[in-house]
């Protein structure tokens, strides 16, 4: 009796603390601006920020698909917190979170909306794919419309993009008559905001080094125009190994057979381990005897078929989105698009952040076998055969004799990287 009763006041005990510990870490953790304005002129632009966000969300959502879809996320308005330009322009930086409440995210996104003395307000969407405030970390800048403008690379400890290239000229320059001229960065280590006749720069080429002083580009600028930082913190360390999801918009409705085995030019631009994995991929199927005698065996398709197809630029198109778990790499369903094979964006991001060379391979290993594992599901599908059986499954034991996963893919991977 004296036992059980020990035993149970232990038990009492041991749900105390861990009800202690879910309060403390429940309580909200003050977010605090380098430049935080007084409480007074917080909220008529805190107000303002969330107007421009109600107007411009209904738009994306009612407008054609964008780079970033915005209607797609919320701001979190507590963690609001206040800086300002080099114009000395308030900007309100604000948390964007997934409306699914299901919906991990490895990555860190922000927008910034700066509003001017005459009411003007213009926005940019920084979507950091690591924790900024934990290591160096790539950077996706979008307009406030979504339109994707540069990538690159966030040094952490000297707070500066570096080798910031630009990839697309969707935005045009503008004048804020509160804030100066303002648009894309130029190109060729030039990275002047507008021509001087007021055109856009010419996309393209290295930008020089810019250092991330303001949270939305300034005016006329010595150093060019100031690449935002991360203003609020995202707090608990963001997670960037595979299983967590943040990805691309659905794919597009193709037609049948259109022979579109291509990348979208941002995901190359987001993705270029996995984008020189996909390139390799005919190489890799020609010497691999086993591999190639499997595609043959199991897609229905002849050996010359199979290499035209998988070359860079043909066959089905590669969707990177999130599938929501880890132990999920790929799927091809074909009453939903024909022509897409899907791969699981948290394994493309685990590719991307991987530092040693044989998890780099291993995880691009991985993800190459899952595209021929779906390639022979959309060759089957693509050729009338029947799906009575787990025919990827079945190319994967022909080819290894075993089936390839996030546990065994280094053991393997030699296939891919041979000495």
């Amino acid at each position: 009796m004296k036992n059980e009763i020990t035993l149970r006041l232990r038990q009492l005990l041991t749900i105390f603390v861990l009800l202690a510990f879910s309060i403390t870490s429940c309580q909200k953790e003050e977010t605090i601006s380098p430049e935080a304005t007084d409480e007074t002129s917080l909220n008529p632009l805190v107000e303002s920020a969330i107007e421009w966000y109600s107007q411009h969300s209904k738009n994306a959502k009612d407008g054609k698909a964008k780079d970033f879809a915005l209607s797609d996320y919320q701001p979190d308005w507590e963690t609001a917190a206040i800086s300002k330009n080099s114009k000395g322009v308030p900007i309100v930086n604000v948390k964007l979170v997934n409306r699914d409440e299901y919906y991990a995210d490895s990555r860190f996104m922000e927008l910034s909306i700066a509003v001017g003395q005459s009411g003007q307000r213009e926005a940019l969407i920084k979507e950091f794919l690591t924790n900024p405030y934990e290591s160096d970390a790539k950077m996706n800048l979008y307009t406030g419309n979504g339109d994707f403008i540069i990538s690159g690379e966030y040094n952490n400890s000297v707070s500066q993009l570096q080798k910031l290239s630009t990839m697309s000229a969707n935005t045009s320059c503008s004048t804020n008559p509160d804030q100066g001229t303002t648009g894309s960065p130029g190109s060729g280590g030039n990275p002047g905001p507008c021509n001087d006749d007021g055109s856009d720069p010419q996309p393209g080429g290295w930008l020089e080094e810019v250092t991330i002083t303001d949270p939305f580009p300034g005016g006329p600028d010595p150093h060019g125009p100031g690449i935002p930082s991360p203003v609020t913190n995202p707090g608990t360390p963001i997670p960037v190994q595979p299983g967590t999801p943040g990805g691309s918009a659905p794919p597009t409705k193709t037609e049948l057979g259109a022979n579109r085995f291509v990348m979208k030019d941002i995901d190359q631009s987001k993705y270029p381990r996995f984008t020189t994995m996909v390139k390799e991929l005919k190489s890799f199927v020609q010497n691999d005897k086993k591999v190639m005698e499997a595609l043959v065996k199991w897609s229905g398709f002849t050996e010359a078929e199979i290499l035209s197809k998988i070359e860079f630029g043909k066959g089905p198109e590669i969707v990177i989105k999130d599938l929501g778990s880890s132990s999920e790499y790929g799927y091809f369903k074909g009453s939903e698009n024909p022509n897409v094979v899907n791969i699981n964006a948290s394994w493309v991001r685990g590719l991307e952040a991987a530092n040693l060379t044989s998890t780099q391979q291993a995880t691009a290993f991985l993800l190459g076998v899952t595209l021929l594992h779906e390639f022979v599901h959309q060759a089957r599908f693509a050729n009338n055969l029947d799906r009575n059986y787990e025919y990827g499954l079945g190319f994967e034991n022909s080819s290894f004799g075993i089936i390839i996963n996030k546990d065994n893919a280094s053991q393997y991977s030699y296939r891919m990287y041979q000495k």
